[in-house]
């Protein structure tokens, strides 16, 4: 018989309370700061190096020690919007914002990595009055932090920085000969290194991603932000992680402030009971992929209609473009997985016109995105 979703949920909890180290090998974690971009920004500071984290970085490099900063999004501008008529530019291919990449002079498709040269003409409304940034990535903070730390070495870990062969053991060996004294990166650089010489790491937009629609978003921070905050201290020296947000209240955050798993657990599992998402109920995703986004809008409405039983159908969801290919989804959702996975394979079996069509079946999937 299959267990309750309830009865698995204690039974994880149970694990996870079993796994989890109630102190450090060298019997201490790093102290966590975290301010609030909101009350920066009202003061005048910077919304990418607030002051409180420039003051921490001069006071580490003053003591010789290094410092890792985390920023979970690649490029120079995450954005150009024309300044007549406020679109922003988007790859031809995808639903996807173009992102500006200083050292190539391009636009770049952060999905399929298509790259353009900025226009002269906005391609939405043809005006020439040029196009406005917005946002950072990696690399403008590369250019930030060496302009307010001059004397500093800097290094960038990202997926532009590391496309050629070995560059990511290359990076990582430089700066552990301690050749660099700041490592910049994404969530490439959150998990597994081990410096005992980092002092401090500022994660900035720590809490990005909180109001995605994804069930897991929170977990997802919760852990990128765990993970990273345990790359500082790991030495003789004690740790310091200074997290940039803009919700400072949130409970995944003030959690990963405090190394404090179980109280996130317990406010996460509150969310998910209220609205019945796993583990307290199944999920299987159903993704329709055509060309034409008439037919893979029939094609999805067609495999909805023929689905019925005891569970929850969440749908149509129409799902950004990715290389010229529609996208739409539907979620069952309920209690009993193999009566939604019977459904799903009767379906398919009683209509070969549905087998020949593109379709992905992800049985309890870890994302949404």
């Amino acid at each position: 018989a299959t267990p309750s979703l309830e009865s698995y949920a204690r039974a994880l909890k149970k694990v996870y309370h079993l796994v989890e180290l109630k102190e450090r090998i060298n019997r201490t974690l790093p102290s966590v700061s975290i301010i609030s971009l909101k009350e920066c920004m009202k003061q005048g500071q910077s919304y990418i190096l607030s002051d409180p984290l420039r003051e921490k970085m001069q006071e580490h490099l003053s003591r010789h020690k290094q410092i890792i900063l985390l920023l979970n999004r690649r490029g120079y501008h995450t954005m150009l919007r024309c300044n007549s008529c406020k679109e922003p530019l988007v790859c031809r291919h995808c639903d996807t914002t173009l992102s500006y990449h200083h050292q190539t002079k391009t636009m770049v498709c952060h999905s399929c990595g298509t790259s353009y040269p900025i226009p002269y003409v906005c391609p939405n409304c043809g005006a020439k009055e040029g196009f406005g940034s917005y946002g950072f990535g990696t690399e403008r903070l590369e250019a930030e932090v060496k302009q307010a730390f001059p004397q500093a070495r800097v290094l960038r870990m990202d997926a532009d920085t590391t496309s050629a062969h070995n560059a990511h053991e290359k990076l990582l060996l430089q700066f552990g000969r301690h050749e660099a004294d700041i490592l910049v990166g994404t969530q490439m650089i959150a998990k597994g290194l081990d410096y005992p010489d980092v002092t401090l790491v500022g994660i900035l937009n720590g809490d990005e991603g909180l109001n995605r629609t994804d069930y897991r978003s929170c977990e997802v921070i919760f852990d990128l932000l765990m993970q990273a905050a345990g790359r500082s201290g790991r030495g003789e020296k004690e740790g310091e992680v200074v997290l940039q947000v803009f919700d400072p209240n949130h409970y995944a955050v003030v959690s990963a402030a405090n190394h404090d798993y179980n109280a996130f657990f317990q406010t996460e599992m509150k969310f998910r009971h209220a609205a019945q998402e796993p583990p307290y109920t199944y999920l299987i995703a159903l993704t329709v992929l055509n060309r034409s986004e008439q037919g893979c809008q029939e094609c999805a409405l067609e495999l909805m209609n023929g689905l019925s039983g005891n569970f929850r159908k969440i749908g149509l969801i129409p799902l950004p473009k990715r290389r010229d290919t529609y996208r739409y989804r539907i979620l069952l959702k309920g209690k009993d997985l193999e009566e939604m996975r019977t459904a799903v394979r009767n379906l398919l079996d009683d209509n070969p016109n549905l087998r020949k069509k593109d379709i992905r079946i992800d049985v309890n999937p870890m994302n949404l995105e």
